[in-house]
């Protein structure tokens, strides 16, 4: 409630953005606001916009009360997220609550380590934080659920800031996979799902050289 900065910088361009997909809601251009939420976005190629979109429907285009649901909103889930990974870890139910609300009130957490609000980085690491509690699961794989789940969340890490996300998860990755995962798939298993993002990633490349 008390602070009240406008978006500076980077944040300007995920705000445009967002305000532009949502325009198209607003007036009623339902096909274009689809079409938006693909081609809408700043000079950097990531879907943070995407995410504040949501808020800025329940607010009309509040340019302020949008910033300030989206932070809370991600501060919310890495809060969550981070019990659930210090319960994970054999701590009490107590002592899990509060790490988490400690490490919550971090600077890191709260506007992801940047300066000023509405960077990407509330969302990565949001995202990141779910990513790694879902590795820490010995049945990933074995699990349909987790699975799902793991991927969702590693897509959104991917897609929010791409360069960090994979310097981070594809070395863990690998070695959890090689070390753990072998027991149970097989390495033509494995080379079958990488297939998928690597196609995907190509995807979306080609649809920028061709929009």
């Amino acid at each position: 409630f008390e602070n009240l900065q406008l978006p500076i910088s980077d944040s300007v361009e995920y705000m445009d953005a967002a305000y532009s997909i949502f325009l198209f809601f607003e007036k009623g251009e339902y096909l274009n606001f689809l079409i938006s939420i693909f081609n809408e976005r700043g000079w950097r190629p990531i879907a943070f916009q995407i995410f504040i979109v949501p808020f800025m429907i329940i607010t009309s285009g509040n340019i302020l009360a949008s910033i300030l649901m989206t932070h809370v909103f991600f501060n919310t889930i890495s809060v969550i997220i981070l019990y659930k990974i210090f319960y994970a870890l054999k701590l009490n139910k107590y002592s899990s609550v509060i790490s988490a609300l400690i490490i919550g009130l971090s600077f890191n957490i709260m506007f992801g380590g940047q300066p000023i609000p509405l960077f990407a980085e509330i969302a990565f690491i949001a995202f990141l934080l779910c990513t790694i509690y879902f590795l820490m699961k010995s049945n990933l794989f074995k699990s349909k659920k987790n699975s799902r789940f793991f991927i969702l969340f590693f897509s959104l890490t991917i897609l929010t800031r791409p360069i960090e996300g994979l310097v981070i998860l594809i070395p863990v990755l690998g070695i959890l996979i090689f070390k753990r995962y072998t027991r149970y798939i097989s390495f033509r298993e494995i080379l079958g799902g990488l297939f998928y993002p690597i196609f995907f990633i190509w995807l979306l490349f080609f649809s920028r050289v061709f929009p």
